[in-house]
């Protein structure tokens, strides 16, 4: 009789690396919390549920991250599908955090620049109830996760998504506020990452370019044509990237850096522009 404990046991001597995530594998797997898996150590396993956890423990042994063998990554307290798309991480729920402080309440409009699996877009309409979105990126396939995301969350009536480059963008409304998780690592510098990052987050999620900008030459091109008078833009950047991108988006004198946040590494990771077109 396969069991709670017999299964964690035998899949940490046979898959030692799959260790660290071997309890939350068993949980997922049985439909159940962490903690169930202490507290009904001697709970019978079904074959199914059995071969299902051995071949987990296998891709974590592999290397495989486990957000991948989920199918979905936690952001901001929601659930995404993340098959095409870049795998959220936590310092990106700054970018929401962002918005959500600057909005004064009442009918505001979103447009998310790289949209990828909506959990940026998706996440701001959840909290933000009066708000409408809309989703761009140049890649079908991440689109159609980011569209199903929508209906998982109930937010279709509320978010369109668009399949285009940022640059070609153009759209007859202006919106309240943009944000964007542009891709910014150097091309040179994608193959330096961690495996995990390598193998299974798409490479046009990563590459930025030769300097790992193009991105955001692109973005502080089109946002003053796409903003409100005051209206605010928000985008994460890598750890070192503060200064080249505080030299692109003030050129323009409508654009103002009004906030800094830095991740839990202390590096800043997220600028918020305000853009007074109407000066």
């Amino acid at each position: 009789m396969y069991t709670v404990k017999n299964i964690f046991i035998e899949c940490a001597c046979q898959f030692p690396n799959s260790v660290g995530n071997l309890r939350a594998l068993i949980a997922h797997c049985c439909n159940q919390d962490v903690s169930w898996t202490f507290e009904h150590s001697n709970m019978p396993l079904s074959q199914n549920v059995y071969d299902l956890i051995k071949q987990g423990a296998d891709a974590l042994h592999r290397g495989v991250p486990f957000a991948r063998i989920k199918g979905y990554k936690e952001f901001f307290g929601l659930d995404f599908t993340i098959a095409n798309t870049l795998e959220p991480r936590p310092e990106t729920e700054l970018i929401v955090d962002s918005v959500l402080e600057n909005y004064q309440g009442g009918a505001a409009s979103v447009l998310d620049l790289g949209v990828g699996s909506g959990c940026i877009l998706l996440s701001i309409l959840h909290h933000a109830t009066q708000m409408t979105g809309v989703g761009v990126d140049i890649d079908a396939a991440a689109l159609a996760t980011a569209s199903l995301n929508a209906q998982k969350l109930c937010l279709s009536e509320r978010v369109s998504f668009i399949q285009t480059c940022m640059r070609q963008f153009c759209f007859s409304e202006k919106f309240h506020y943009i944000t964007s998780n542009p891709p910014y690592i150097p091309s040179n510098e994608i193959s330096s990452l961690d495996d995990n990052v390598i193998h299974y987050d798409p490479r046009q999620s990563l590459d930025g370019g030769e300097d790992g900008l193009s991105y955001y030459r692109d973005i502080f091109n089109i946002a003053p044509l796409l903003l409100n008078d005051r209206g605010i833009l928000v985008v994460e950047i890598g750890h070192n990237q503060y200064d080249a991108i505080k030299k692109i988006a003030l050129w323009d004198v409508r654009c103002c850096l009004i906030k800094v946040q830095k991740d839990l590494q202390g590096f800043d990771r997220c600028l918020i522009f305000r853009y007074n077109i109407e000066n």
